[in-house]
């Protein structure tokens, strides 16, 4: 079994990882630039952008920050957002539904 047209010095004949060239570990927004600004358009919202992992927790969930009660009680603060944009990478899928149900 050969390469194809002899190519034995890119990609993995040259000895790079076979899983450099798979990208598991980034989302639409990272592997295409376009595609924010297209749903963007497509949505009609300039200001939607693209959540991060750490906010899955909190913006995910429509809370951003929050303070404590008088009573010692964690208060957070619901977001005037209407619209998020989640765009989980492949391995981080299963976490990005969890997170989504609760």
């Amino acid at each position: 079994m050969g390469c194809p047209k002899g190519n034995y010095n890119k990609g993995i004949m040259a000895g790079h990882p076979m899983l450099s060239f798979i990208l598991l570990h980034l989302g639409a927004a990272d592997c295409q630039p376009m595609v924010v600004p297209w749903i963007q358009h497509w949505m009609g919202r300039a200001n939607l952008a693209p959540l991060t992992p750490e906010e899955w927790y909190d913006w995910g969930h429509g809370y951003s920050g929050g303070k404590y009660s008088g009573r010692g009680l964690w208060m957070p603060h619901e977001t005037d957002e209407e619209w998020l944009l989640w765009t989980p990478p492949p391995m981080a899928t299963s976490a990005a539904i969890k997170e989504l149900l609760t």
